[in-house]
């Protein structure tokens, strides 16, 4: 079995934190992204008690960006330390899932601090984003659907 790829260094005392994300293209090829604090993010965030990382994901998507996904097939695990606000210092055990073709379910719904975007994946490699999901999506497009 293939070691799951971890990045950042830890700081300080750390805990496990499992998350769901979501590597979402549409019909030309654009990946939906999130943007907050001034950084892209993919769909996605913590698996709260009693949900599975898809049922988590499915639910991030629609609260960050008010997209729904229909099937979502799950295509890896990366994990990456980071140093939050809220939670402190943590290791986000991320699982990845990919998806085709988000429909507008409510576009009311996103978060305030979230803005749905549509970009070239090649913006969102070369971007600031953290390295656990720049990896996600570059394994995407190498093995494609």
């Amino acid at each position: 079995m293939d070691a799951i790829p971890q990045f950042g260094n830890p700081v300080g005392e750390f805990r496990d934190r499992p998350g769901a994300y979501g590597v979402i293209f549409d019909a030309d090829a654009k990946l939906l992204v999130v943007v907050a604090k001034e950084r892209y993010h993919l769909p996605g965030g913590g698996i709260d008690e009693g949900e599975d990382p898809e049922q988590a994901l499915h639910r991030e998507i629609r609260e960050e960006t008010g997209y729904a996904v229909g099937a979502l097939h799950f295509f890896g695990r990366a994990n990456q330390f980071l140093e939050t606000k809220d939670l402190g210092p943590i290791n986000k055990l991320g699982v990845y899932f990919l998806g085709r073709n988000a429909v507008a379910s409510d576009p009311d719904s996103g978060e305030e601090d979230h803005v749905a975007q549509w970009i070239d994946p090649q913006a969102f490699l070369s971007s600031t984003a953290h390295e656990f999901h720049r990896w996600a999506v570059a394994l995407a497009l190498e093995i494609g659907d």
